[in-house]
């Protein structure tokens, strides 16, 4: 399916999944361990305990929205399918769309079939007439 079709909660799911990505990416990056002095394990270990429970903290209000947020994208699907031909939402059940004729068990349009086969009979049509061949 191409991305820029996805629907409105799609592209949300995936902005709240960045945001949080870089949030945690940027707390892990900037734990206060850095700024310790050297040899200092007690001030190393405190602040890499504070940058895990941070980070920890982040995951689960990560996993509580990516909840949240899933669910409103299952309940906001959309009820029927889209019409390959001419984009129409068309309800599940029908087998053709009512906007240009699609049908779904075949495949293909079928006005656009008869119109082809009338092109294609027009053009080879045997007893047209034969343009005539002028000889000098």
């Amino acid at each position: 399916m191409n991305p820029l079709r996805w629907r409105k909660m799609t592209w949300v799911l995936n902005v709240w999944n960045v945001i949080f990505l870089i949030w945690i990416i940027g707390g892990i990056s900037s734990r206060p361990s850095q700024s310790c002095p050297p040899g200092d394990s007690l001030c190393v270990n405190a602040s890499d305990t504070g940058t895990g429970i941070g980070v920890a903290l982040i995951i689960f209000l990560w996993f509580l929205g990516f909840v949240v947020l899933s669910l409103i994208w299952v309940m906001t699907r959309r009820r029927g399918r889209l019409c390959p031909h001419c984009g129409e939402d068309v309800k599940k059940g029908r087998t053709t769309c009512a906007k240009c004729g699609y049908d779904f068990t075949l495949g293909r349009n079928p006005a656009q079939d008869v119109a082809a086969v009338g092109e294609i009979e027009s053009t080879s049509d045997p007893a047209a007439p034969a343009t005539p061949l002028v000889v000098p």
